[in-house]
């Protein structure tokens, strides 16, 4: 009974000592058995109690970020923290800015060191980058110098004489090298052709820098120039560019002396970055242990000073008032867990259970097979306090409407192990944390897609429908015409008095169903009318749920206006609709005699229809001239009981709440235009109420027909993969030996694929959407409100959890 009704629920004024209330709400963090309500939600939270405790916790907080973040750049995981974590004592909170606390300040020093090591880090690592790209430069500059001026690619507005000329004298040229990004380069060349006017030579080269910088395309380049204005010229435009530029000598010697103080520089940073970086990483290995443990702790001591803020005070401010919810059953518990704090007070901790009017939350202690099917529910609505919850029938009824419409054996046992896998195995994935919208959505409802694997299971020994195949274990029908007779003819009756063994399959459709060419007919006679009978019976079942929510919160009104008249009305209308169904299905059919015969059979559809337009149903010469005996009486009674339902409906209830108005009118005067607002409101909603059920009635019954189209569609595309990808395909291919084995394996794997991606995932979402659409409104608007609101109690693993 504990998943039917929602526990109940308990307000409770909590008096506590300031001096204990820390302490007091860090045990009631752990136990998490109480939901705080906020007295204080005029106040602005800058303004609260204890603003400056949080505003001191958020500013490690944001030292902590900085710290995951330097731990994810250098690719050390943050393991869990397996010791259990307290909330740091409300003394080392007090005293966050000052530097005479352990634990935290321990933190903010350890932040604060490694940012300056990181920072360090890159300092060194930049200048490291600088001493390559000037050896770089040079390399290319004594490489020119080797090979001579009139071997590189050299750009220049002076002609081949011209440039020889002008760079006669070594003692007036100016070398300048540098790197630049490779999308400024043209520009960059360009400009710098109408700054010196042609009078330089420029070589260009592609950069590549090491594997461990990670930097945009850059060109190379040395200039040749002369002239006392043009390299300053140079310089500051390289400086515009984001160039890095050198000036270098003009003797070969002069430049290898600098390539070998690069490589040594070069050598001696590198030395340095690796002791550092190996202390670094040694340092942030020994942090990231605590890492985790520092988090839950700021984490609780945040969520503890929340609870603070959300409690008033006395008017002497000597004791703390907090109001919770808590359930009925655990108010001992909440005494218990208060009662551990008591000494660090004054007084004892007081526990009162407050009178309201205010509506509890809903609460429901849940494990996880039930968790997934609750949050189906409350997708749609919460419960509310108290009413009947949907959620332990749907654990039955959920799976088995998806298994009616996805009832295949084949593609609900992939589905179904796949899901058993999954709860196999649940353990080591839980601890994985993969951090993947979807899979976690999967994953949460591990347990569902297993039931509904199970069930589609079952439905498919229904249907006897296996990957669009028929298991046969010895058909209860059997050929009795010879073999010419059946060359010779496209098709043949089998008569059920000579050719049927007179006992029916063990379970589920007969397989020569599969061979007969009605086949598609028989089928959809028969899950149309399951679909309706499925329907009708949940939807009835939910009219019954109404009543025992009626009685249970004592409106016996309802009864009698609304759940009696909408019983009589639904169940003369559609639940006869299923009595005729098993009427003929169980005395219409071969051996019942000439007028019972299977030609006799009346329909169904247009039974109803003479029905309700109180028209005479035409039968067939030598056929029994009604239904049943007494259906020409029967009906039409039938249907005046049901439209008398109407005004039943519409009428009492209004009249019975218009006249307790009126007595009230002779109470105290009630404000101006407030009798008036009630009369329309009590109208007006018993006329929608009235309307929407008798319409409803007809719409959701027909929208169970669902459940035999989505079959219907799935048998026969699942049949379609299996004969036009394998059969054919095998079919269509010359007998050559080796062939037809390699395009049966490629075509299996089509067939494969197909299946799992079409059959599997996206007829089974559609199945999954339309077994929802069929409780959220044809099952529970029967019943169900759903207006109640989640009991979210204060707890420290839920909060470090999210």
């Amino acid at each position: 009974m504990r998943f039917l009704r929602s526990e109940k629920m308990n307000l409770c004024n909590i008096l506590i000592d300031p001096s204990a209330a820390f302490d007091s709400v860090a045990n009631l963090g752990e136990v998490g058995i109480v939901q705080f309500q906020d007295l204080n939600e005029d106040q602005n939270p800058h303004l609260r109690k204890f603003a400056a405790q949080i505003k001191a916790i958020d500013a490690l907080e944001q030292k902590l970020e900085i710290l995951t973040k330097i731990l994810t750049n250098n690719n050390i995981k943050i393991p869990k923290c397996k010791k259990a974590v307290e909330a740091p004592s409300e003394r080392e909170i007090l005293d966050l800015a000052s530097s005479n606390i352990e634990d935290m300040d321990i933190l903010r020093k350890v932040t604060d060191s490694i940012s300056e090591v990181a920072s360090d880090v890159e300092k060194i690592k930049e200048n490291l980058g600088l001493n390559q790209d000037c050896r770089s430069i040079l390399q290319l500059t004594l490489k020119l110098m080797s090979s001579g001026l009139n071997k590189t690619n050299i750009t220049s507005s002076t002609d081949e004489s011209g440039r020889q000329e002008a760079f006669k004298g070594e003692n007036i040229i100016t070398i300048i090298g540098g790197i630049i990004s490779t999308s400024r380069a043209y520009t960059f060349e360009t400009v710098i052709s109408r700054i010196c006017r042609g009078n330089f030579i420029l070589h260009t080269a592609p950069n590549y820098p090491s594997k461990e910088r990670n930097t945009e395309p850059r060109t190379e380049f040395i200039i040749f120039c002369h002239g006392t204005g043009i390299p300053n010229k140079i310089e500051s435009l390289s400086k515009s560019y984001k160039a890095i530029t050198l000036r270098i000598p003009n003797e070969r010697s002069k430049c290898i002396e600098l390539i070998k103080d690069c490589e040594n520089q070069i050598r001696d940073i590198q030395q340095t970055l690796v002791s550092v970086l190996d202390q670094q990483d040694q340092e942030l290995k020994a942090v990231a242990k605590q890492h985790d443990c520092w988090n839950k702790k700021l984490k609780k001591a945040k969520a503890i000073y929340n609870t603070l803020n959300s409690m008033d005070t006395d008017t002497n401010k000597s004791i703390y008032i907090a109001q919770c919810w808590v359930p009925e059953k655990k108010v001992n518990k909440l005494k218990e867990v208060l009662s551990k704090s008591e000494s660090k007070g004054d007084m004892k901790t007081i526990v009162q259970i407050q009178a309201t009017d205010d509506i509890p939350p809903t609460y429901f202690e849940q494990n996880k097979f039930t968790q997934a099917f609750q949050n189906i529910i409350d997708a749609y609505g919460v419960p509310s306090y108290q009413e009947i919850n949907p959620m332990p029938f749907a654990v039955i009824t959920f799976p088995f409407l998806f298994g009616v419409m996805f009832g295949d054996i084949g593609h609900g046992f992939l589905m179904f192990s796949a899901a058993l896998a999954a709860v196999c195995f649940e353990k080591p994935l839980i601890e994985k944390k993969i951090d993947n919208e979807i899979w976690t959505m999967l994953f949460g409802g591990r347990y569902i897609i297993l039931l509904m694997g199970a069930f589609s299971m079952y439905a498919g020994f229904m249907y006897n429908d296996c990957f669009g195949n028929s298991l046969n274990f010895e058909s209860s029908w059997s050929v009795n015409y010879n073999l010419s007779t059946v060359h010779n003819n496209p098709s043949l009756e089998l008569n059920p008095t000579e050719d049927y063994k007179g006992t029916p399959y063990p379970f589920g459709l007969d397989p020569t169903w599969v061979l007969a060419v009605n086949k598609i007919d028989f089928q959809n006679s028969f899950k149309m009318k399951a679909a309706i009978i499925f329907g009708i019976i949940q939807m009835e079942f939910g009219l019954f749920l109404s009543l025992l929510n009626d009685l249970y919160f004592k409106e016996y009104l309802n009864v009698y206006s609304e759940f009696l008249p909408r019983l009589i009305f639904f169940t003369n209308l559609f639940g006869y609709l299923v009595f005729l169904v098993f009427y003929k299905w169980l005395n219409y059919g071969p051996g019942n005699g000439n007028l019972y015969s299977s030609a006799c059979a009346p329909s169904v559809l247009i039974t109803f229809i003479n029905m309700m337009l109180f028209k005479k149903y035409e039968t067939l010469p030598n056929c029994a001239q009604q239904f049943y005996p007494g259906q020409a009486i029967a009906q039409p009674l039938l249907v005046y009981a049901a439209i008398l339902c109407l005004p039943w409906m519409l009428l009492l209830k209004p009249t019975i709440l218009l006249v307790r108005l009126s007595k009230a009118k002779k109470g105290p005067k009630p404000a101006k235009g407030h009798s008036d607002e009630g009369v329309m409101d009590i109208i007006v909603t018993a006329s929608i109420h009235t309307i929407e059920f008798a319409l409803g009635c007809v719409s959701y019954t027909a929208s169970y027909l669902r459940l035999w189209a989505l079959s219907l569609a799935h048998s026969q595309l699942s049949e379609v993969l299996w004969k036009m990808i394998l059969i054919n395909s095998y079919m269509l291919v010359p007998d050559i030996v080796g062939l037809n084995y390699f395009l049966v394996y490629i075509m299996f794997l089509v067939w494969s694929f197909l299946t799992v991606g079409i059959l599997v995932l996206m007829e089974g979402l559609s199945a999954f959407l339309h077994a929802l659409r069929l409780h959220w409104m044809e099952f529970q608007s029967k019943y169900y409100a759903g207006t109640g609101y989640l009991f979210i109690p204060f707890a420290f693993k839920g909060i470090i959890d999210d």
